[in-house]
């Protein structure tokens, strides 16, 4: 009976979690398509070399340029994963150097 009962605290928890865990993904997604609203927003999960996974919500521009966002513990707190962007990925070495030393004037 004392197994049956920690089985069930376990799988209370982990409801709790899963729903806390999909309730930041939907505020998330949310916010960002309100701010860009020309923009598209996903969720994605990101899988790393040593097999675990981020959960993460994609803003793509339009232009191609996109962020990743890893979903924090809590809302608003998510943080940079990646970020692509067109303009720069297209240049070489030196035209980079160029952009970035442009960029403190």
């Amino acid at each position: 009976m004392k197994k049956l009962k920690e089985k069930n605290e376990q799988s209370k928890q982990q409801y709790e979690y899963n729903n806390k865990r999909k309730s930041i993904k939907e505020y998330t997604i949310d916010k960002y398509q309100k701010l860009y609203p020309n923009c598209e927003v996903k969720f994605e999960e990101i899988y790393n070399r040593n097999y675990s996974n981020y959960e993460t919500v994609k803003v793509t521009f339009p232009n191609g340029s996109s962020i990743n966002f890893i979903l924090g513990s809590e809302k608003d707190k998510e943080r940079v994963y990646r970020f692509t962007d067109v303009v720069t990925k297209e240049m070489s070495g030196e035209e980079l150097l160029n952009y970035f030393n442009n960029q403190n004037k």
